[in-house]
């Protein structure tokens, strides 16, 4: 179940169609990659459905940004 909605009563147990999908509350980087802290903790985890990861994943900066030339750059 989407932990976030489960928090407002609300049972999203995802579809098929839209899976849910697993949340880093720490954000993963090139720094903290190697870390299973990090990567594989629990603590560190969460069940979204897609609806919630997205509104998450809003709030985190970006790693990259795209410039003048159309050009990725990290």
């Amino acid at each position: 179940m989407c932990e976030e909605c489960w928090k407002r009563g609300i049972i999203e147990t995802g579809s098929p169609d839209r899976p849910l999908e697993v949340h880093h509350r720490i954000p993963l980087t090139d720094q903290n990659i190697r870390n299973p802290a990090i990567c594989y903790s629990w603590d560190n985890l969460e069940l979204l459905c897609k609806d919630c990861h997205d509104k998450k994943k809003q709030k985190q900066p970006k790693r990259w940004k795209v410039d003048p030339e159309g050009r990725v750059r990290i």
